[in-house]
């Protein structure tokens, strides 16, 4: 009898004990990470010889610190968000865009089960569970960072910290061919930061 009793008491006290490692290691999984974000934006933005599908063959924007005065961000869910980062602001819903108004499009995914995360994003990679795509909106059209076969892999967008209001992180993209119309020299590169009020 104080064998089934002494069974008994061991296997309540491993079960509690279980319980309680279980519940300690919940706990710190939902823990969210603290922000590590610096407030403002150090961004650098070259556009040049990029003629592909653009209503003005000779635009050129070139800017060592582009001012973000204006952004929207949207997190569509826990792997899409999309961040904008204008160098104008408009208020008026029929604005008509000037020749020095440009748009930083940054669009963040991922799949097969992961979530938006700090992290590495490498630009357009679809065969990888997290990737970038990124697009400037200029004057004369739209800029993407394109390329073929030979050329070196145009770069990524790190993310240092990523959630539902805030985000920051750096992007370092670059493609220089300016002897091919549809890729021409595009480079943006530096920190950028946005955190909803």
């Amino acid at each position: 009898m104080k064998r089934k009793e002494l069974i008994g008491l061991v296997l309540v006290l491993i079960t509690a004990f279980i319980i309680s490692c279980k519940s300690g290691n919940d706990k710190d999984l939902t823990t969210e990470t603290k922000s590590n974000c610096e407030e403002g934006n150090k961004l650098e933005l070259t556009i040049s010889d990029y003629n592909y599908r653009m209503t003005e063959p000779e635009f050129e924007f070139i800017s060592e610190d582009f001012e973000v005065l204006s952004a929207e961000y949207i997190w569509e869910n826990d792997s899409m968000l999309s961040l904008k980062l204008m160098n104008y602001i408009t208020e008026e819903d029929n604005y008509i865009r000037r020749y020095e108004d440009v748009d930083i499009n940054v669009d963040l995914r991922t799949h097969d089960g992961e979530t938006l995360a700090p992290g590495i994003y490498k630009y357009n990679n679809y065969n990888s569970t997290k990737w970038s795509r990124v697009m400037m909106r200029t004057y004369a059209g739209l800029v993407w960072f394109n390329r073929i076969g030979g050329m070196p892999e145009q770069g990524f967008v790190e993310i240092f910290y990523v959630s539902e209001d805030e985000i920051c992180g750096n992007i370092e993209l670059k493609v220089d061919k300016p002897e091919e119309e549809f890729i021409g020299t595009v480079i943006l590169k530096g920190y950028f930061s946005y955190k909803k009020e």
